[in-house]
């Protein structure tokens, strides 16, 4: 289209940007038993977004999208859905959790290699009609079906009830702690560091002359590293200290990117780095949870 990729990325952190300051209000929504709805509307808020970028032929449009599907992002992503689950299960939620974590984090694998089919053999708009389709047709008939209202459940409700009163105690407790604000801003500067890396990665690897095929596995392995880095946190996570783990992660995500930095249009360079990089962020979200616990 001819924009700058300063541009693109702005719609991007637009985005991404919504969805944190709408994370408030749906969490507040599913609190109130309304996960099913919230996750429904957002699947068809997603595919209608992914409709309209298809027909994009404005940088302005392209930023609508993006507020769109930021919107969709805090209603169908992790967080929403841990919530849910939470809220549905508040005595067996973590193992759900996990599992959930271990199936999801193979996303990346199926989906990266797969687009990347279609806009080769059907072209970028196309790809994003097939997308929608595939949200609609898949994602929608889950959540419509598969989650329960839990407001009709007075059982849950009570439990959920007594759930929250602990959290609301555990919270106050933690924002007078120096550990809480020392986390988050760690946690911050993580995820920070982890999405700019992340939506450069490709631009960077085609700069540097990266074939099609190696780009394609060096993105699509980031998932199963992300999966074998939980399932050893979920098998030997409870007999190691948070803080360990803590330690680790810290040290493999800049060391992934050293070897990135290195790794030119190595084949074998890059797939370690992204070994190294879908390992540290696949332990990061388990580590905090403990933590926070903690």
């Amino acid at each position: 289209m001819g924009w700058s990729r300063t541009a693109m990325n702005a719609a991007l952190s637009v985005g991404l940007l919504v969805s944190g300051f709408a994370a408030y209000p749906i969490g507040r929504w599913i609190d109130h038993g309304l996960g099913r709805r919230i996750m429904s509307v957002g699947s068809v808020i997603a595919a209608a977004m992914l409709l309209l970028w298809a027909g994009a032929h404005s940088l302005t449009v392209l930023f609508v999208v993006w507020i769109g599907l930021g919107i969709s992002m805090a209603a169908t992503f992790y967080d929403p859905v841990f919530a849910v689950v939470t809220h549905r299960y508040p005595r067996s939620f973590r193992n759900k959790i996990t599992l959930i974590a271990l199936v999801a984090g193979f996303a990346s694998t199926v989906f990266i290699p797969l687009t990347q089919f279609l806009v080769g053999s059907v072209g970028w708009r196309t790809s994003l009609v097939v997308l929608a389709a595939l949200d609609l047709l898949v994602c929608l008939p889950i959540h419509v079906v598969a989650i329960r209202s839990s407001k009709a459940d007075a059982g849950v409700r009570r439990t959920s009830a007594e759930v929250k009163l602990a959290n609301d105690a555990a919270t106050r407790r933690a924002l007078r702690s120096p550990i809480f604000w020392a986390l988050a801003v760690c946690f911050t500067a993580y995820y920070a560091t982890f999405a700019a890396l992340t939506f450069h990665l490709v631009p960077l690897m085609v700069e540097r002359g990266v074939s099609n095929a190696v780009l394609v596995t060096t993105m699509a392995l980031i998932g199963p590293a992300q999966v074998a880095a939980r399932a050893v946190w979920f098998t030997f996570g409870r007999t190691v200290h948070v803080s360990t783990v803590g330690i680790i992660i810290v040290t493999l995500f800049p060391l992934s990117t050293v070897i990135l930095i290195g790794a030119g249009h190595s084949a074998a360079m890059l797939w370690l780095f992204a070994l190294c990089y879908g390992a540290a962020n696949g332990m990061m979200p388990s580590s905090a949870a403990p933590s926070c616990r903690t």
